[in-house]
């Protein structure tokens, strides 16, 4: 059985209590820019939302993750995981990479946006 964001986020310790909902923001923006230009193969906002950004946590479920850890996401594309890691793990710092200037603005936009 698959699990929900809702069910991974009540078991994983020290989740951010607004993450499923800057989540699905997030997998909206996707979709509406992804009109505009190639952020994911991902068509449809339920695919977005279940295939690129759950996909990206569910197998961090029973990982515990150091408060002040650092990471890098080289090719983060549409932000994923990078973006997703940060809005569900807000003690996490991240450093998102992308040659594509759009990619990169999108990012800043809902960081902007989404805390």
């Amino acid at each position: 059985m698959e699990t929900s964001v809702k069910d991974f986020l009540s078991v994983v310790s020290e989740a951010n209590p607004e993450a499923e909902w800057i989540l699905k923001k997030y997998s909206e923006a996707i979709f509406e820019t992804n009109k505009k230009f190639n952020l994911t193969g991902y068509k449809n906002i339920g695919d977005i939302f279940a295939g690129l950004v759950f996909d990206s946590l569910k197998h961090l479920k029973n990982l515990k993750v150091p408060r002040g850890t650092k990471f890098v996401d080289i090719g983060t594309g549409s932000g994923v995981p990078g973006f997703v890691l940060c809005s569900v793990f807000p003690f996490l710092s991240g450093t998102l990479l992308d040659s594509n200037e759009k990619k990169v603005s999108f990012i800043n936009s809902q960081a902007e946006i989404l805390g």
